[in-house]
C-alpha cells in the first residue's frame, strides 16, 4: 500500500498550507531550467537561479521548470513570487496527488503523472508533475531530473507553432507529450502480458502466477494515476478561465480522445489479466486432469493382472493349475491378453489423445 500513501505520517497535525515534503528522501540540490520565448526569438538557460526568475519579462512566455521538489526552500520562493497560494505549494510538495485541477483567479493549478514502464524489474515507474498556469507564464515542478518533454523544448526552439499560442498551449503540448508516453507504456504492458500468457500456456509455473499477480498491482497503480486525468481535462475544456482562450480549447478536446483511448485500453487490459487468472487455473486443472487420467489408465490395466497373481500367490496345496506343466505360461498369456485388450479399449475410447 506503500505506492498509494507516501509519508502521510509527517503532516499530521499541521496546519493547513503547511510547505513540508512527502515524498522519498533524496540528495542533492535541485535544478532549474528556464526556456523564455516570443514568435521571434528563443532564451533558455540550463541552470537557472531565483534572481533569474525574478527578473523574467512579462512579454513573453516564460517556463520555469524546477526538477527536485524535494527542495522545499526553493519551491516555497518560486510560488511566493507568483503568488501561489499556500495550498498549492502543500500539493506540489505532496507526491501522492491523484490528477487535479484547481482554478483561481490569476492562476490554475494542475497536478499529473508522467509514467515508465520498466520490463527488466516489471515495475511502473511513476512520476508526479504539477503545473502552475498563469498569464505568459507556465510553472512545473518535477521529482527528479529528466522528463518526456525533450520534443517540446525542441519545437520551442524550431520556433514552431507553439511559439505564437500562450502559456495554455505550452501545457497542452506538455501534458500531449505525457499522454503519448502512456500508449507507450500500455504497448510495452502489452508486450508483458503476451509472453506471460504464452508461459501460462506452456508451462504453467508459480513463477507465472507471481508475474501476473504482479502485473495486475501494477495495473492497479496505473488506473488510479491515469483515471483522474480524463476529468480534468474535460474541466479545462468546460472552464470559462481567461487563461484559456477558445481557440485552445479545441486541442484539450483532442487530448481527451487520447485519453479515452488510453483508459478503455486500461480497462481491456484489466479484464484480460482477470481472465489470464482464469486461464492459469484451467491449464493447472488440465494438467490435473491428465495425470490423472495416465493413472487411472495404469490402475484399470493392472487390476486384473493384480487379481491373478493374487489368487495364485494364495498358499493352498491343491488348486486348479498348480500342476500344470505349462500353468505359467498360460496365466502369463491371460495376464498379457487382458492387459492388450484393456489398451485396446481405451483406444477405442479416445483416452491417447
Amino acid at each position: 500500500m506503500a505506492r498509494f500513501f507516501n509519508n502521510r505520517s509527517r503532516k499530521v497535525g499541521l496546519a493547513p498550507g503547511t510547505a513540508i515534503y512527502t515524498g522519498t528522501k533524496k540528495e542533492g540540490s535541485s535544478t532549474m531550467e528556464l526556456l523564455s520565448y516570443s514568435t521571434d526569438d528563443v532564451e533558455e538557460k540550463k541552470n537557472a537561479s531565483i534572481e533569474d526568475v525574478l527578473m523574467l519579462p512579462e512579454n513573453r512566455t516564460n517556463w520555469i521548470n524546477l526538477n527536485g521538489v524535494h527542495d522545499v526552500d526553493k519551491v516555497k520562493a518560486i510560488c511566493d513570487h507568483f503568488e501561489v497560494h499556500p495550498l498549492l505549494t502543500e500539493d506540489i510538495l505532496n507526491t501522492d496527488q491523484r490528477p487535479k485541477l484547481d482554478v483561481h483567479e490569476n492562476h490554475i493549478y494542475l497536478v499529473l503523472n508522467m509514467i515508465e514502464y520498466l520490463p527488466d524489474k516489471g515495475k511502473i515507474k511513476m512520476e508526479q508533475v504539477s503545473f502552475i498556469i498563469g498569464k505568459n507564464l507556465v510553472l512545473s515542478f518535477q521529482e527528479v531530473v529528466g522528463d518526456t518533454f525533450n520534443p517540446v523544448r525542441d519545437r520551442i526552439h524550431g520556433k514552431g507553432r507553439i511559439c505564437g499560442r500562450g502559456a495554455e498551449y505550452l501545457v497542452y503540448a506538455l501534458m500531449d507529450t505525457v499522454v503519448d508516453n502512456y500508449f507507450v507504456a500500455l504497448e510495452k504492458i502489452g508486450d508483458e502480458m503476451e509472453l506471460i500468457e504464452e508461459d501460462i500456456l506452456v508451462n504453467p509455473d508459480v513463477e507465472s502466477l507471481q508475474d501476473l499477480y504482479s502485473l495486475k498491482r501494477e495495473m492497479l497503480a496505473l488506473r488510479r494515476a491515469i483515471w483522474p486525468l480524463r476529468e480534468v481535462i474535460a474541466q479545462i475544456e468546460r472552464e470559462d478561465s481567461r487563461l484559456v482562450t477558445k481557440a485552445n480549447k479545441l486541442y484539450f478536446r483532442d487530448l481527451y480522445d487520447h485519453m479515452i483511448q488510453v483508459i478503455d485500453t486500461i480497462e481491456i487490459y484489466r479484464d484480460l489479466l482477470a481472465g489470464m487468472v482464469d486461464l492459469y487455473q484451467s491449464t493447472i486443472s488440465n494438467r490435473m486432469n491428465s495425470i490423472m487420467k495416465v493413472l487411472t489408465i495404469i490402475s484399470t490395466v493392472f487390476i486384473p493382472i493384480t487379481f491373478l497373481t493374487g489368487v495364485y500367490g494364495m498358499n493352498f496345496e491343491y488348486m486348479p493349475g498348480l500342476s500344470n506343466v505349462n500353468g505359467f505360461w498360460i496365466i502369463t498369456g491371460i495376464v498379457l491378453a487382458s492387459m492388450i485388450s484393456m489398451l485396446l479399449y481405451f483406444r477405442k475410447q479416445g483416452w491417447f489423445k
